[in-house]
């Protein structure tokens, strides 16, 4: 089924609905759909003032650049540099985004001010989840110094992950409009994109589509339409509705064994193992019917400063 979309025009108008363009805290949280009512929607190109933290608790995201497509399954997460041009493709998500100014926190634009991906270990993920209490609004004063420490310490934890090993969840996107739509079909229906048909789509002998989709992209078409298929596969199984063998039927792979194989290669875990893993995460700390939700408000008054007493009381 398709994603509902928004034009560029109409995301900018969502985001000015939903309080996300001008911030009124140095750092903020923002809770876009929730364990109940999960998101699926197309957000159109726009860029954002501030840096963006972005964790999917539940479903995946699809983030589109200029240069990149990336997909975040469960347990990844995203740092978008303030200023980065992008749009996120949400499929039954529970999402949690933090956002930091760039004038309070320079120094985490990662390398050249790149967007990068990284695996989100539990601290991450608790830690994005207990930071959804401060949305964009006004703080009082003692609540604002107890977020700015927890901030300044979660922009910390960022910085030390965006400094990792880069991941490889993501595909180039191509330029010339011949090639582009044969990286568009190994994108959307991965197990019918092969050579032959891709070449003759592109109007192209299959060594003069070879040649010139290596010089585009940085990789041979073989290497492309591997990751594109292991990608979607990545997606299904996240998603819960389809086992291993219907995913790997669906990403064009005939054998279950070279499915397993490759798939463990790409994200060195079984298909099985990704698909549980994916499934059995924590409940999601968005939702307003999470127990999770309550104790962080009693969590939330314990930390606040103890009141002057009066009296001696």
């Amino acid at each position: 089924m398709p994603h509902p979309s928004l034009s560029t025009a109409a995301t900018a108008r969502e985001l000015r609905r939903l309080g996300l363009v001008q911030a009124q805290a140095p750092a903020f949280s923002f809770a876009d759909g929730t364990g109940k009512e999960p998101r699926t929607l197309a957000y159109g190109w726009h860029r954002h003032a501030n840096h963006q933290l972005l964790y999917a608790f539940h479903g995946t995201v699809r983030l589109e650049t200029a240069e990149e497509v990336w997909l975040l399954p469960p347990h990844r997460a995203a740092w978008i540099p303030a200023g980065a041009r992008h749009r996120t493709i949400l499929a039954g998500v529970s999402l949690g985004n933090v956002y930091f100014d760039p004038k309070r926190y320079p120094s985490l634009g990662g390398e050249r001010s790149r967007i990068r991906v990284f695996a989100a270990p539990p601290l991450l993920r608790e830690m994005i989840g207990y930071s959804l209490r401060w949305t964009n609004k006004p703080r009082r004063a003692e609540e604002r110094r107890y977020a700015a420490d927890f901030f300044a310490t979660l922009a910390q934890l960022c910085r030390t992950l965006c400094a990792e090993p880069r991941l490889p969840y993501s595909l180039p996107r191509i330029g010339p409009d011949r090639l582009r739509a044969a990286a568009e079909q190994a994108l959307s229906t991965p197990g019918a994109a092969a050579l032959a048909d891709v070449a003759r789509a592109a109007a192209l002998s299959e060594r003069t589509f070879r040649r010139r989709f290596h010089e585009a992209a940085g990789m041979t078409w073989r290497e492309y339409a591997l990751r594109a298929r292991l990608l979607l596969a990545m997606e299904k199984l996240a998603g819960g509705k389809e086992n291993v063998t219907e995913t790997a039927l669906a990403v064009g792979f005939n054998s279950l064994s070279a499915f397993g194989k490759a798939f463990a290669g790409f994200t060195g875990e079984t298909p099985n193992a990704f698909r549980l893993r994916s499934l059995s995460s924590p409940a999601d700390p968005a939702s307003p019917a999470s127990s999770g939700t309550r104790d962080r408000g009693r969590r939330s008054r314990a930390h606040a400063a103890p009141r002057r007493s009066r009296g001696g009381k």
